[in-house]
């Protein structure tokens, strides 16, 4: 199961090499695999920020109560347009993306009406997603689903310099 991690947007690449290290080859195939997947999609100029972790069949989806995921915390509101997703291997994962806009006595809140989930989407290719927020102060991203281990990737798309 992934958990919950405040990365700012400079320890983004730390995280990063941290998931490549944790993750496991589907079966069959080589276990560097994952890693090499992983390195050629870094990109630690994103100015946004990006995410991964490994991801596997015990993973259960989130739970709204306490949501799991990896997260990346903006000092300022910062405007985003939407997430680039991606996922190792030729099968399909869940995601589930949610966005906060500030916090309630300290703690994030992420609004409902900015968070979606996408099913099924086929690993492989990159999928970028629409999710439109002038003054975001947290994304998240949590990958589920899987029916083998794997990992994903996520990369927070918009202009940092709005």
């Amino acid at each position: 199961m992934t958990r919950a991690v405040d990365v700012p947007r400079a320890a983004a690449a730390l995280v990063l090499a941290a998931a490549a290290a944790a993750c496991s080859a589907p079966p069959g195939a080589d276990p560097d695999e994952i890693d090499r997947w992983l390195e050629e999609r870094l990109e630690p100029s994103a100015p946004l920020g990006a995410m991964s972790a490994p991801v596997g069949p015990a993973d259960p989806a989130p739970d709204p109560a306490s949501p799991a995921g990896i997260s990346v915390a903006y000092e300022h509101p910062e405007r985003i347009e939407g997430v680039r997703l991606s996922c190792f291997g030729d099968g399909t994962l869940d995601f589930t993306v949610e966005v906060a806009t500030g916090t309630v006595d300290g703690a994030v809140t992420y609004d409902r009406a900015r968070s979606v989930t996408y099913e099924d989407l086929r690993c492989g290719p990159e999928h970028e997603v629409a999710l439109p927020v002038a003054d975001a102060t947290r994304v998240r991203v949590d990958g589920f689903g899987a029916d083998r281990d794997g990992a994903w990737y996520a990369v927070v798309v918009g202009d940092a310099t709005a």
